[in-house]
């Protein structure tokens, strides 16, 4: 079983973003880890601010402890590791996490070394889609305001002219225009015009 985890927005946590529940059920966005960049704070944060590569855990039951497991992963869970989503050497986009609930087989160093390529590979799969998508964002968005631009206007506007039709909507167009504006520009300068 896996589960995914990326950082939230603020960058104080991580999330999960999609994974498998304990009763073989696909699930996302439904839990945050916080993470701090202090040493030995937990796995997550040690991951994601590098100071551990991995995180390995082979609890036996009759030899089980506190030490090197994580808190809430469930009891039934026997063996888990995390590892990071690496994009290059100094930068961290996430975290794989995985265990052994379905399978009870206890996880080994070339498992371990299987799943960091894997993780290697999800990352830069990530990146490269975050990446497209700001790409993507910069031709159809005004780069000051973040309004959507002429490009995506015209691209968008007949679209849901034939969506209004399909589904007998009203539709409404509302065009404004600023009449000497220039004058503010003039007056106070282009910083407070784009204000």
């Amino acid at each position: 079983r896996a589960g995914l985890f990326l950082p939230c927005l603020n960058g104080q946590a991580v999330e999960l973003a999609m994974g498998i529940n304990n009763k073989g059920k696909y699930e996302m966005n439904n839990r945050a880890f916080p993470i701090l960049d202090r040493p030995g704070k937990d796995a997550f944060s040690d991951l994601m601010f590098r100071h551990k590569k991995y995180f390995l855990s082979n609890n036996i039951p009759k030899r089980r402890t506190k030490t090197g497991r994580l808190k809430n992963v469930e009891p039934r869970v026997m063996s888990h590791a995390i590892v990071p989503l690496e994009i290059g050497r100094d930068k961290v986009i996430g975290l794989l996490a995985v265990d052994n609930l379905f399978t009870q087989r206890r996880m080994n160093k070339t498992d371990l070394a299987s799943l960091m390529n894997f993780a290697t590979q999800a990352g830069l799969a990530i990146e490269s889609f975050r990446v497209h998508e700001e790409i993507r964002e910069l031709t159809i968005k005004d780069g000051l305001t973040g309004v959507f631009n002429r490009r995506y206007f015209d691209d968008f506007l007949p679209r849901e002219i034939l969506r209004c039709r399909r589904y007998r909507r009203d539709l409404s167009l509302l065009l404004m225009d600023l009449d000497h504006f220039k004058a503010v520009n003039d007056n106070y300068g282009h910083l407070a015009g784009d204000a």
